[in-house]
C-alpha cells in the first residue's frame, strides 16, 4: 500500500477543516453531525476519523484554523502599518478579512462567534480559545505600539480586539448588506485615541 505524502496529508486535513467550517456556518455547531462533515469533505469516514477522532477535535481545529487565518491577515499589516493611525490599520484588517471571506467562502468572524458560544459550555474549548485570544489580544496591542500617538497601547489593543468582535457580531446578526461594519469603520477614520 503506497504511503501518503506529507503534502497530501496536510491537504486532506485542510479539506476536512474547510468542510467542518462550511457545515458549522451552514447548520451551527450543535446541528452539524460527523456524517455531515464526512459528506461535505467527500472523504471516507475512515479518512476523516484518521485525522480527527471526534467532533470536539474538529471544533478546536476549525477555530484554531480561523485564528490562523486572521493572523495571516493581521501580520502583514502589523509589519507595514498603514498611515492614518490605528483605525486605518483596523480598516485594513477588516478589509483583508472580507477579502479572505470572499476567496474562501468562510466567514471567520461568524465562525469565531460560534466558537465563543460553544465555549460557554465546553471547558476544553474555552481553555483553548482563551489561549488563542490572548495571542490575538497581544498582537492587537503590538499593533497599537507601532503608532507613536497611542499613549496606552495595551488598553488600545483591547479596544481593537473588542471592536473586531463587535463588528463580527453586528455583521453576523444584521447581515453584510446592513453595512454597519462599513459605517463604524468610516466613522472611526481620522479619530484619535
Amino acid at each position: 500500500m503506497p504511503r501518503i505524502t506529507e503534502k497530501r496529508r496536510q491537504a486532506q486535513r485542510a479539506r476536512i477543516i474547510a468542510a467542518t467550517q462550511a457545515c458549522f456556518l451552514r447548520r451551527g455547531i450543535h446541528q452539524t453531525s460527523m456524517q455531515d462533515i464526512i459528506r461535505e469533505s467527500d472523504l471516507s469516514a475512515g479518512a476523516v476519523y484518521g485525522y480527527f477522532a471526534s467532533k470536539e477535535e474538529l471544533i478546536v481545529a476549525s477555530i484554531a484554523e480561523s485564528m490562523h487565518s486572521v493572523a495571516e491577515v493581521l501580520d502583514p499589516i502589523a509589519s507595514a502599518p498603514p498611515s492614518g493611525g490605528l483605525f486605518a490599520a483596523l480598516k485594513a484588517i477588516w478589509e483583508g478579512l472580507n477579502l479572505r471571506r470572499q476567496e474562501t467562502g468562510i466567514d471567520y468572524g461568524r465562525l469565531a462567534l460560534l466558537g465563543l458560544a460553544e465555549a460557554q459550555t465546553d471547558t476544553a474549548l474555552n481553555a483553548h480559545l482563551q489561549e488563542q485570544y490572548r495571542v490575538f489580544l497581544a498582537r492587537c496591542a503590538d499593533l497599537a505600539r507601532l503608532y507613536d500617538d497611542i499613549a496606552e497601547p495595551d488598553r488600545t489593543g483591547k479596544l481593537v480586539f473588542v471592536l473586531m468582535f463587535g463588528l463580527s457580531a453586528a455583521r453576523s446578526l444584521l447581515g453584510p448588506d446592513a453595512g454597519i461594519d462599513r459605517e463604524v469603520i468610516e466613522y472611526l477614520q481620522g479619530k484619535t485615541l
